[in-house]
C-alpha cells in the first residue's frame, strides 16, 4: 500500500461552487474514508485574500497510482472543476505526530531505521 499525496488549488473563488457541492463531496469522503489518510481544505494564506479557500489537500492510501486517481476522481468537488490545478505525487511519511515520530535515529553519526513503535529522540 502506498501513500499518494493530491495537492488541489482552486482557480479564482470557489466559495458558492464549494458550499453548492458541500454535501455531495463529503459524502464522497465518507465513502473512501477508509482510504484517506488525511484531507482538508487550505485557507488562504495571502493577506487579503477573501475566498473563503485556497485548495485542498488530500493524503490517500492506495495500492497503486490508477487506484488512487479513481478515487480521487469521484469526488464532485473533482468533477465540478472547483480545482483548476491538481497535483498528484507518491508520499513517503518520515516523522511526524501524524507517525507518532520519526522513521529513524542517530547513532554514533550515523542514521539508522527507528525501532517499530518506538519514537526516536
Amino acid at each position: 500500500m502506498s501513500i499518494f499525496a493530491f495537492i488541489c488549488k482552486d482557480g479564482g473563488d470557489k466559495t458558492a461552487l464549494r458550499s453548492k457541492l458541500l454535501i455531495d463531496h463529503l459524502r464522497h469522503i465518507e465513502s473512501v474514508a477508509d482510504k484517506v489518510a488525511v484531507g482538508g481544505p487550505c485557507p488562504p494564506t495571502g493577506p487579503g485574500d477573501k475566498r473563503q479557500f485556497e485548495g485542498s489537500l488530500i493524503l490517500m492510501h492506495a495500492q497503486n497510482a490508477a487506484e488512487a486517481r479513481t478515487l480521487f476522481e469521484r469526488d464532485p468537488y473533482y468533477k465540478a472543476g472547483i480545482w483548476d490545478s491538481i497535483e498528484m505525487m507518491n508520499f513517503l511519511p518520515v516523522v511526524g505526530e501524524y507517525i507518532g515520530g520519526q522513521t529513524w535515529t542517530i547513532e554514533d553519526g550515523k542514521m539508522k531505521p527507528a525501532e517499530p513503535h518506538r519514537k526516536a529522540k
